[in-house]
């Protein structure tokens, strides 16, 4: 009898050695890596701030679960995986516990740069749309435009992958335009300091100099318009090279035609206006040229002055062409950034 009972107490002993039991100093190292977890989530988003009361509750409590959770199931499966032993689960739930912990709070960061992120790019997009109704100078727009694209370009670096795709595919389609509207711009500027406006052209050279310019201009005008009527296409590849399909390249597609195609009527026009703008130039250019030595530039009043009436004339009719078109151009930009603006 006492034999049968000495062998009853060591299978009872050898159960209670066997059961799944987690040591205290661990459980003491997961309470702390909870309370690390909860101080870090605070940190990130501090009472008052704009995402404390939309995330640091949830933060905390989720994270915490994640940081008890995850590492006693790993723990149970490495005390079932070593044939019942307590000792191999607790240094699992301990290993787990930390590298729950690293996880939650790499999330928590990588969370908060999105935010951030997200927040610059709207506040971007908010001063376009509460710009005054003043048409923009066309190089501070497309400053604007690029500086747009940059932080939109931060926010798909820290997005979700489901949510980085469709923007990284509208930004293929902005990033080729702002490029294509940067050579315009710059094409533009080295006509305009050749213009027979700013510099009279005495010598041939300054002459030769100008036709080159607007020839470059007209090129990259003509380079504006030809992306402008492939958008779709160019949209499309960009879709296809970030694999959208379903409900993203259906979002994708609106927001194309909402707020790069809805201004692209006015656009195409000043394009047309552009080339009006070079051929009026380049026949005040010919006129000088033909008329060489029998024309004076009065400096202080910004004139030409010609011998001959007929050549007062014609010039004086290029001069208001110009001078309509640039009306135009105004009201077409206007036309084309309400739109933008306004989708």
């Amino acid at each position: 009898m006492e034999s049968n009972k000495l062998d009853s107490d060591r299978i009872m002993a050898k159960k209670k050695t066997n059961a799944f039991v987690i040591s205290r100093w661990a459980w003491i190292w997961c309470a702390g890596a909870a309370v690390v977890l909860a101080a870090s989530a605070a940190s990130l988003n501090p009472p008052g701030s704009v995402y404390a009361a939309q995330y640091l509750e949830g933060a905390i409590i989720g994270g915490s679960l994640c940081v008890l959770l995850l590492p006693l199931f790993g723990a149970w499966l490495a005390f079932r995986i070593s044939k019942r032993n307590a000792k191999v689960a607790t240094i699992a739930f301990a290993i787990l516990v930390g590298a729950t912990l690293a996880a939650q709070i790499g999330m928590q960061v990588s969370q908060r740069r999105f935010r951030e992120a997200v927040t610059d790019l709207q506040l971007a997009i908010a001063l376009t749309r509460q710009a005054p109704a003043g048409i923009p100078e066309p190089t501070a727009q497309l400053n604007h435009s690029e500086e747009v694209t940059r932080r939109a370009l931060t926010v798909a670096e820290q997005a979700p992958a489901s949510e980085a795709a469709p923007l990284r595919a509208m930004l293929g389609v902005t990033g080729r335009l702002n490029a294509t509207m940067r050579r315009y711009q710059e094409a533009l500027g080295r006509m305009s300091e050749r213009s027979p406006f700013k510099t009279p052209p005495t010598q041939r050279s300054q002459i030769n100099a100008f036709r080159e310019a607007a020839k470059a201009f007209r090129e990259e005008n003509n380079a504006v318009r030809r992306f402008v009527l492939a958008m779709e296409q160019t949209a499309d590849a960009e879709a296809r090279k970030e694999k959208l399909t379903g409900a993203a390249r259906k979002l994708f597609d609106a927001q194309i035609g909402t707020t790069l195609l809805s201004g692209r009527r006015a656009i195409l026009k000043m394009r047309d206006q552009d080339d009006e703008m070079v051929d009026a130039l380049l026949k005040i250019v010919d006129l000088l040229e033909t008329q060489s030595g029998q024309w004076t530039y009065d400096a202080q009043k910004g004139l030409y002055l010609f011998e001959s009436q007929a050549a007062l004339a014609e010039f004086q009719k290029l001069g208001a062409r110009l001078d309509t078109i640039s009306r135009e151009q105004i009201q077409f930009q206007a036309e084309s950034v309400k739109a933008m603006q306004n989708p």
